[in-house]
């Protein structure tokens, strides 16, 4: 603090203030060029609750956003489908494998008979009944005649195999109760026998069991 005499001897206090750093509020302070209002928050106008998503849709589009029991059941049949076609390949093995095994036996059989050894046809009616019990029911089977039988097995046959003389018929049927019952099957033609196994060879391969029961 300074003091000076002025005239009159009077006395004048001079007083030098301390320095005060003023701060003024945010919206007086000075703003960059490139400021504007919102800066930085214009951004998230683009984006959108999940919630809100529906809203935002066209309103053709929100009718097909699924709702939650929409979703289960979606969920659901797409487990069901799998499952069927877990299913459907099971059996489709199981089905493969009788018929290599059928087709084992009857190739096996075949050799016999052409090299005279009639005795092996006998294998013939087990050999049907075997792969017939694969996809149908035992109480079906024993509730039918042999003729039966052989028309229920001509009739898994798609309509593109059903060639005439390849179908099984009433000489087979004859053949077969031979081959079953008939002690000496020595007189019986070795020709026929070859015709049958041909026969069976081919609804082997085309028969189709479709929706008749798998045995699993």
């Amino acid at each position: 603090m300074k003091a000076s005499e002025i005239e009159g001897g009077d006395v004048e206090h001079d007083i030098e203030a301390p320095f005060v750093d003023v701060v003024l509020p945010p919206s007086e302070a000075a703003k960059p060029d490139y400021w504007f209002q919102g800066f930085g928050n214009d951004w998230l106008e683009h984006f959108y609750e999940l919630d809100s998503i529906a809203t935002k849709l066209p309103e053709g589009w929100a009718m097909y956003m699924p709702s939650q029991w929409g979703v289960v059941i979606l969920v659901s049949l797409a487990a069901m489908l799998v499952m069927r076609f877990g299913v459907l390949r099971v059996l489709q093995r199981r089905l493969d494998a009788y018929r290599r095994e059928a087709f084992s036996i009857l190739k096996k059989i075949s050799n016999d008979v052409t090299q005279g050894k009639v005795e092996a046809a006998r294998e013939l009616p087990d050999l049907i009944k075997r792969s017939l019990l694969v996809f149908t029911e035992r109480s079906f089977l024993s509730g039918i005649a042999l003729d039966e039988q052989l028309d229920y097995m001509n009739r898994l046959l798609p309509s593109g195999a059903q060639v005439d003389e390849l179908l099984l018929d009433t000489q087979d049927c004859v053949l077969l109760e031979k081959l079953s019952y008939h002690a000496d099957i020595d007189r019986i033609d070795s020709a026929q026998i070859a015709m049958l196994i041909c026969r069976l060879e081919h609804w082997l391969q085309w028969h189709d069991p479709g929706n008749a029961h798998v045995v699993v």
